[in-house]
């Protein structure tokens, strides 16, 4: 859950370039919380956002955007993808850019891919583990 706006311009700009879901979701290190009251209405706001920029980039398919209140609750969705990948900042320390390129490589049209992007803080290593 990122600070401010930022979110309705992620899923502005990922459904022109063809994302077809979305899923906020709370993570250990989440500075953002969201009161459970106003969840229905800002997934609404968001799916509107979705809407308007999938007909505004001429797409026949809206991308759908739902909420988990947890990271446990995101990996129930995870079995639904061919492959997952994490941004995880320990990786790019390290210097790490192979296995991502490797996971291009192996990837075939039509398959589905989990991108899983973290907090400020990052995704712990409890999240990461899960994955």
């Amino acid at each position: 859950l990122p600070k401010g706006d930022k979110l309705e311009l992620i899923i502005q700009k990922s459904t022109e370039l063809g994302a077809h879901k979305f899923i906020p979701y709370k993570a250990e290190r989440s500075v953002v919380k969201w009161d459970d009251k106003k969840v229905i209405k800002k997934i609404e706001r968001l799916q509107k956002i979705a809407q308007e920029a999938a007909e505004q980039s001429q797409r026949t398919i809206i991308p759908e955007v739902h909420y988990a209140a947890s990271f446990k609750e995101l990996m129930f969705d995870h079995v639904h993808y061919d492959f997952v990948i994490a941004a995880y900042e320990e990786s790019a320390r390290e210097g790490e850019d192979s296995a991502l390129a490797n996971l291009f490589q192996t990837m075939k049209p039509g398959q589905s891919v989990l991108c899983v992007f973290g907090p400020e803080g990052g995704i712990s290593e409890k999240e990461l583990m899960q994955l």
